[in-house]
């Protein structure tokens, strides 16, 4: 399914040329009329890019290939423009000149001119210098030229598609209210356990399991596996059973969380077990085995303790028994949940009965999406026809309780309009094959979202699966990026526009944390703002699959090329080493 979505973010970019080129229009003597012209193309393409990036590239294949080129193009335009704005504000660079001045000049240097002498070559090499304003200014008209000739090639292109013509409201604009009601909801919205609709059976019976005393005398260290699809909610179902008081009780000498995923390094999982258990601890996995399992054995040793392992895949006996080897100096009735999406890691790791995790029932699948889809639900007991609507596209979600809550949470943003209730029901996705595990209801509501928020959105698939993303530090990453475009009225307040654009990312945070694409990690001391998230790992995997090949992100870990970076315009670089634990995007 990643081809379906792998170009999106289209109309902000070319939005944001277009404010490039009408900002440089009048500091690029020798291309005014160029840019002009690009100008006019760059209006005329963003006219047509609301039909063809959110109706025709979801089945047309030569509409996708159209719009990757056209990203591409837009990007290289971009490049253009910040070397001309860098060199236009530049003191030396900033005296008029013409094309006819630059052209009789270098016609001066040709061999074949009699008059040519020593001083005059030497005069005639300095002004062809590359840090020459003249020559900058020349060179700079042919680039726009060029890139000129790139977009009416492609415009020429466009006009076979025959697009529905638009309007450029969503361009470069703010969200609308759709975002305010998104803060609103979000800070509002609770972080209770009244919000969990079906599991009360399933966390009395985990109660039960992890609570009961050994069954044998020799029994230190039991393991209980939770299976089921995902976006079945099995870590969101642990953590309410891990706050229970009766399991608090049981194991209050430890807890211990761990998030595994696809990487079973046993040095990497002793080392963050260790992290777990003593908050304070500075190992790092470059310490050797020997050391790290002495020093799990000092933090867990002699002490009752729970350990979860979220997200489990690894089938290698081998590294599973490494690895309860070095925990078994608990004390008796110690337990490790380990929760995954296969069976075949459950029955590897398991002393206890596997635990399956099924969909929610009809009726508490309509509990949950009521949750997110109303304002309040007495509404939708006055609203049938959007009842009857409502209950057809929980149908489609499959009892699974991440697609009823973002396609939810979508459809309270759109108000309770039935047209737009009936647009998502009908949208053209749920008749599509499912490829790569990605739901069906995350890939419709990824196609709901504005343009500015699917640009945001697949940004951030640079972040590694299960990790902390900072909210402040995620604004400054697309205030670098150009995503964040704040009101027209305020673009020159040079000081006032920058606390206006991170104004702006936050804004664009909120929304995205109230259709849950971010899940809310931690709170700030007062309660009601969010400072840091994390994507589930299915939405994870949704902003991989609509990164188009243009944005992907080429990875260099420790020196390590793990990917082609011809191209790339963005580099990951990971120091994992003891010395450089760190990651930095250039």
């Amino acid at each position: 399914m990643a081809e379906v979505f792998v170009i999106s973010g289209v109309k902000m970019i070319l939005g944001a040329v277009e404010a490039h080129v009408k900002s440089e229009i009048s500091l690029a003597w020798g291309a005014k009329e160029e840019l002009e012209k690009l100008q006019d193309k760059l209006v005329v393409l963003q006219l047509v890019l609301d039909d063809a990036e959110n109706n025709r590239q979801i089945k047309e294949p030569s509409v996708r290939h159209w719009l990757e080129k056209l990203k591409n193009i837009a990007y290289d335009a971009q490049d253009v423009m910040d070397e001309v704005s860098y060199e236009a504000n530049h003191p030396d660079n900033k005296i008029p000149v013409t094309n006819r001045l630059i052209e009789m000049v270098l016609n001066c240097c040709s061999v074949s001119n009699p008059f040519l002498s020593d001083w005059r070559i030497s005069t005639v090499l300095n002004f062809c210098s590359s840090s020459n304003p003249f020559l900058f200014q020349w060179r700079m008209a042919h680039m726009i030229q060029d890139t000129n000739s790139k977009f009416e090639k492609i415009k020429k292109e466009m006009e076979e598609y025959n697009f529905i013509k638009g309007n450029l409201s969503h361009a470069t604009s703010n969200p609308g209210s759709d975002d305010d009601d998104h803060r609103e909801t979000y800070l509002s919205s609770s972080r209770d356990e009244s919000s969990i609709v079906g599991r009360e059976a399933e966390k009395s019976k985990l109660v039960t399991i992890l609570t009961a005393p050994a069954s044998e005398e020799n029994e230190i260290l039991s393991v209980l596996p939770i299976v089921g699809m995902g976006g079945l909610g099995k870590t969101t179902l642990v953590k309410l059973v891990c706050n229970h008081k009766d399991v608090k009780d049981y194991f209050k000498e430890l807890q211990m969380w761990v998030y595994v995923s696809q990487d079973f390094s046993i040095k990497k999982l002793l080392t963050k077990i260790i992290k777990s258990a003593n908050e304070s601890s500075n190992v790092t996995d470059d310490s050797n085995l020997h050391m790290l399992v002495q020093n799990v054995q000092k933090n867990l040793g002699g002490k009752r303790f729970l350990l979860v392992l979220d997200d489990v895949w690894n089938e290698d006996l081998q590294k599973w028994e490494d690895l309860r080897e070095a925990l078994l100096c608990g004390a008796k009735g110690s337990k490790i949940i380990v929760t995954t999406r296969k069976y075949e890691v459950a029955s590897l790791v398991g002393t206890l009965l596997t635990y399956q995790l099924h969909p929610l029932s009809d009726s508490d699948s309509w509990s949950l999406f009521k949750q997110g889809a109303f304002r309040n639900s007495a509404r939708s007991e006055e609203r049938q026809d959007l009842v009857e609507v409502g209950k057809r596209i929980v149908k489609r979600c499959g009892g699974v309780p991440l697609a009823l809550t973002i396609i939810g949470s979508q459809l309270k943003s759109k108000g309770e309009s039935l047209d737009a209730w009936l647009f998502i029901e009908n949208n053209e996705i749920w008749d599509l094959p499912e490829t790569r595990g990605i739901l069906k209801a995350l890939m419709v509501s990824y196609h709901l979202l504005p343009s500015h928020l699917k640009q945001c959105f697949s940004y951030c698939s640079i972040f590694r699966k299960g990790e902390s993303i900072e909210k402040e530090e995620l604004v400054q990453l697309w205030m670098a990026e150009g995503f964040l475009h704040p009101p027209p009225s305020t673009s020159s307040k040079t000081d006032a526009n920058k606390v206006l654009e991170e104004d702006v990312g936050r804004q664009y945070a909120d929304s995205l944390l109230n259709c849950c694409f971010f899940q809310a990690e931690e709170w700030n001391k007062w309660g009601h703002q969010v400072v840091s998230f994390k994507m589930h790992d299915l939405v994870h995997d949704l902003a991989q699959s609509v990164v188009s090949p243009v944005d992907q992100t080429s990875v260099l870990e420790d020196n390590i090329d793990k990917g082609s970076v011809t191209g790339s315009r963005r580099l990951q670089v990971a120091f994992t080493s003891k010395k450089h634990h760190q990651q930095h995007m250039f």
